[in-house]
């Protein structure tokens, strides 16, 4: 019971931590780029929590170091950076649209708006949103490319768990491992949000633990005083 206390109190420290600071507004985003933005909170994603992301101007988020491969594919998405998808695709914010992050210490929001495909016309709308709690949303508005890869992946040799059809069943999906999408062509999530749930961490499992045994431990008292004064009595 002591080591769990002592493990519990070094989570609280982590989960209150000391903010970092966010850069907020539009991001300066040219073909195959990217940009470092500080998170307000640390995000917790598949066992670590990060308090920088790197936002893709090819419509991703990696962490730990930015990328800026226009090849949307399978592999790279299961053995690169552990990545966050909302549309990966070779997408030119450089040629037009807007890019913008905009967070606080309980989210952060990241907008591709009107950003057309490389060397096509049309744009391209959706939206990240990555909440404190590690749970994720894609919002997808108006989109005119029909090929790209949407989902989440933790990198670094991830088990392929094979394709998720999003639009057959509105979720949450579970992120216990890689969980993604690959359109090629054929896109059919405009106007939808799909939503992912983080798996909960070892800490939030210890405190919620702790909690139900000082939970018991307050019942068996309360019962044993009932049962003493029904004896009185």
């Amino acid at each position: 019971m002591m080591r769990a206390i002592q493990l519990a109190v070094a989570c609280v420290a982590v989960l209150f931590a000391a903010p970092g600071q966010v850069r907020a507004g539009i991001l300066s985003l040219s073909d195959d780029s990217f940009a470092a933005v500080s998170l307000d909170f640390a995000f917790p994603f598949f066992g670590t929590r990060y308090n920088e992301m790197f936002v893709g101007s090819n419509g991703f988020i990696t962490f730990g170091s930015g990328d800026s491969n226009f090849t949307e594919s399978v592999s790279s998405f299961l053995n690169s950076q552990p990545r966050i998808a909302g549309f990966w695709d070779d997408l030119n914010p450089g040629a037009g649209g807007i890019v913008d992050a905009t967070g606080d210490a309980n989210s952060m929001v990241v907008s591709f708006t009107g950003v057309p495909e490389f060397f096509a016309d049309g744009a391209n709308t959706f939206s990240i949103t990555l909440f404190s709690s590690g749970n994720i949303d894609f919002t997808f508005g108006s989109m005119t490319s029909n090929d790209g890869i949407v989902g989440v992946s933790p990198g670094g040799g991830a088990v392929d768990p094979g394709p998720t059809d999003f639009s057959a069943r509105s979720g949450p999906f579970l992120m216990t491992g890689a969980v993604y999408e690959q359109f090629s062509p054929g896109f059919d999530l405009s106007g939808q949000t799909i939503s992912f749930t983080a798996v909960p961490e070892p800490c939030s499992l210890v405190l919620f633990g702790i909690g139900a045994s000082v939970a018991g431990v307050g019942t068996a008292r309360r019962r044993r005083r009932e049962k003493r004064q029904e004896v009185t009595v």
